[in-house]
């Protein structure tokens, strides 16, 4: 899997079986900056979008970001659109419930999550990312191995979003972990479940980018 910077000219491609859909979770909040980072002067842009419309109506900002996700992945997997779902400026619950209702629809096929995190805190040494509260008057942290067991396996999940490789490096330490106690075990089955996958970030854990594959 080979993924750009998300962009007007980004591009990736993904070797699968077949991938059904995924869950498309946009963190932006448009009208605020997040607290570690500055989004980027002049007129920044998150997938060709501009953001400064957010100064406006956040909701639009927001719309037209998951939009323009959902189109481009519709076209590059030839999935149906129904198979992508949006889950804009989300509370953890949000995802978790969308993540679960489309595994169960996608059965043993692979199964997508874009998180694209803008408009919170970059993810934390812990690789923690970050969603809202149902006010938007706070941030809420949720480990990034708790949203790789909602989306469950196969998976990919692909981090756009400041520091990247903090919730790339979670998870591959996670992996890690389970592959020891399977072989500890002589557990050949979970020793076959462990490995299957990969792990690749472009960037470092103090950069941005990518993304986490099993």
């Amino acid at each position: 899997v080979a993924m750009n910077s998300a962009g007007p000219g980004c591009s990736f491609r993904s070797k699968s079986s077949r991938t059904y859909g995924g869950v498309l979770a946009v963190c932006l909040n448009a009208e605020v900056e997040p607290p570690d980072h500055l989004r980027g002067a002049g007129n920044p842009t998150v997938c060709g979008i501009s953001l400064q419309g957010g100064r406006g109506d956040a909701r639009k900002v927001v719309a037209a970001v998951g939009a323009e996700l959902k189109e481009r992945f519709v076209q590059l997997h030839g999935a149906r659109a129904s198979a992508y779902r949006q889950s804009l400026d989300p509370t953890a619950e949000q995802v978790q419930r969308a993540c679960r209702k489309l595994r169960r629809d996608a059965g043993d096929d692979l199964l997508l999550l874009h998180y694209s995190g803008h408009g919170v805190p970059a993810p934390s040494a812990l690789g923690e990312l970050w969603f809202f509260n149902e006010g938007y008057t706070e941030y809420v942290p949720t480990r990034a191995v708790e949203v790789a067991a909602w989306l469950g396996a196969p998976r990919l999940m692909i981090f756009d979003c400041p520091c990247a490789g903090r919730a790339v490096d979670s998870l591959a330490s996670q992996r890690r972990i389970v592959q020891q106690q399977a072989v500890a075990q002589h557990d050949s089955h979970e020793r076959h479940g462990a490995g299957d996958g990969f792990l690749r970030a472009t960037l470092g854990a103090e950069h941005a980018a990518f993304l986490h594959s099993s």
